[in-house]
């Protein structure tokens, strides 16, 4: 047998098979994800007016523009920072926290800030109160996003793939809970953002036990956004061209152009 016939012959390392795993683990929580969508497309659907459905659409897919944003620029940023030194996981979770708060805290206020000139520049200026309940999402993941990127890069992929289960699924329950008791697209939202504040104080407790050795660089503000912010940007680009669509929908209905409902029986089909 050849060198490298030995090698390929060889049983993958330990570190292949972990990463592998991993890897099944996190599309079985996509999974439950897309299945968790789907049920709350269409249980919504049953639930809510078609103004309302649509109000709801236009909401959460604004919202999740900066959603995706923070999301996946923390979640990255968190896991790069914890992967080049994994012993010192505590250390990073600690000196990004002001990062993080930071980040939580301007999102969350641009969507109370923005809340009102968009229901306007939407055509309704009753979308003010969703996109203000709203911002309760995006201030909550940040958080999250930035715990799971910590869970993530320690590689601890079982526990990551079932917090991301875990969120599908109380995001699921709260929203149609708000639906069902009669609160409309006003109680999804909110729901929504109160599934989003669960996960992320469960995720806080699930993150423990890290290591404390100290960093040869400290990470600051500038050395973190030099990857997330790139992340960040990509990501608000992308998620625009996504969620216009429904946005213009929403305009045209409120400048009279469409019927009310439109937007609502819009974003049924699409979903």
């Amino acid at each position: 047998m050849t060198v490298a016939q030995a090698r390929s012959a060889a049983p993958p390392s330990e570190a292949a098979v972990k990463v592998g795993r991993g890897a099944l683990l996190i599309t079985a929580a996509k999974v439950v994800f897309l299945i968790t969508g789907a049920v709350v497309n269409f249980s919504l659907a049953s639930l809510l007016t078609p103004k309302e459905y649509g109000d709801y659409g236009v909401t959460i897919r604004w919202v999740s523009l900066l959603n995706m944003m923070v999301v996946q620029g923390l979640l990255q940023g968190m896991s790069r920072a914890v992967a080049q030194a994994p012993q010192s996981a505590g250390v990073v979770r600690t000196q990004a926290l002001p990062v993080v708060t930071t980040i939580s805290l301007v999102t969350g206020g641009l969507v109370l800030l923005l809340a009102s000139p968009l229901a306007g520049a939407l055509g309704d200026e009753g979308l003010t109160p969703l996109l203000r309940t709203a911002a309760l999402i995006t201030t909550s993941y940040a958080f999250y996003a930035a715990l799971v990127g910590i869970i993530n890069g320690l590689q601890r992929f079982k526990a990551q793939a079932l917090l991301d289960m875990g969120f599908s699924t109380t995001k699921m329950v709260f929203i149609l809970a708000g639906a069902a008791l009669g609160l409309g697209a006003q109680g999804s939202v909110a729901g929504f953002g109160v599934a989003a504040v669960v996960m992320a104080v469960l995720t806080a407790s699930v993150a423990t036990g890290l290591g404390k050795e100290p960093l040869a660089t400290r990470l600051t503000f500038g050395s973190f956004l030099s990857f997330s912010g790139w992340v960040m940007g990509y990501q608000a680009l992308l998620n625009l061209l996504m969620f216009l669509d429904l946005a213009l929908v929403r305009r045209a209905a409120g400048l009279g152009a469409l019927p009310t409902e439109a937007a609502g029986l819009y974003a049924g089909a699409v979903n």
